[in-house]
C-alpha cells in the first residue's frame, strides 16, 4: 500500500513538472511572438507610444525578464521616444542625428538636447528607463554589447554633464532674487535634475557591477 501511494505521488510529481515545463515553453513562445509583433507595430505606427511601451514592458519585465533581446529592444524604443520628445519640444533636429551638420550646427543640437533634458521630466523619465533596460540587457548576455554598452555610457555621460544651474546670458553676472517666480521655477528644475542624475548614477552602478 505504501509503495503504491509512493508511486502515485511520483507520477503526480512528474505530471506537475511536465505541466510546468509546457507552461514555461508557451510563455516563451508567446513572449517572443509578442516582441516580434510589437516591433512590427512600432515600425508601422499602428499603436500609440504608451501602448507600445506597455507591450515592451510586458515582454521584458514580466513574461521574459531573463531574455536579453527583450530588454535591448525596449531600451532602443525608449531611446527613440527620448529623441522624438526632444524634437517635439524644441522643433529642431535631435542630438547627433544630422550627419551633414556643421560644427556650429552640431553644437546647437548638443545645447538643445541638454536644454530639453534639463527642463523636461518626460525626457528624464525616458532616459532613465533606457539606461535601466540597456543595463539589464548587458547583464543577461553579450549579443548586443557593441550597441548597448556604448549607448548606455554615452547617455549617462551626456546626462551627467548637464549643469543643473547654468549661467544664463541675460543674467549679466548678477543674481536674481531667490524669491522671484523665475528663480523659484529654475530652482525646482535644478532640484529635479539633480535627483534624476543621482538615480542615473545608481542605475549605472547597479547594472555595471552586475555585467558578467
Amino acid at each position: 500500500q505504501e509503495r503504491r501511494t509512493r508511486t502515485k505521488s511520483d507520477v503526480k510529481a512528474h505530471q506537475d513538472i511536465a505541466v510546468e515545463t509546457r507552461f514555461e515553453e508557451n510563455v516563451k513562445i508567446f513572449g517572443r511572438s509578442l516582441l516580434t509583433g510589437t516591433e512590427w507595430i512600432c515600425e508601422s505606427g499602428l499603436k500609440s507610444a504608451s501602448e507600445i511601451v506597455n507591450r515592451y514592458d510586458l515582454v521584458s519585465n514580466r513574461l521574459l525578464p531573463d531574455w536579453e533581446r527583450g530588454h535591448f529592444c525596449f531600451a532602443k524604443y525608449l531611446d527613440s521616444l527620448l529623441e522624438s520628445r526632444i524634437k517635439a519640444l524644441s522643433g529642431q533636429v535631435g542630438k547627433g542625428k544630422d550627419k551633414d551638420s556643421t560644427a556650429s550646427g552640431s553644437k546647437d543640437d548638443d545645447e538643445t538636447w541638454a536644454k530639453m533634458v534639463r527642463e523636461d521630466v518626460g525626457c528624464q523619465k525616458y532616459l532613465l528607463q533606457a539606461l535601466e533596460e540597456y543595463g539589464r540587457a548587458l547583464q543577461l548576455g553579450t549579443k548586443h554589447v557593441f550597441q548597448a554598452l556604448p549607448r548606455l555610457l554615452s547617455l549617462w555621460f551626456e546626462f551627467n554633464s548637464i549643469d543643473p544651474r547654468p549661467q544664463r546670458p541675460d543674467d549679466g553676472g548678477g543674481r536674481r532674487s531667490s524669491s522671484s517666480p523665475a528663480a523659484i521655477a529654475q530652482e525646482r528644475v535644478a532640484l529635479q535634475l539633480e535627483k534624476a542624475q543621482e538615480i542615473a548614477n545608481e542605475v549605472i552602478g547597479r547594472n555595471v557591477r552586475a555585467i558578467p
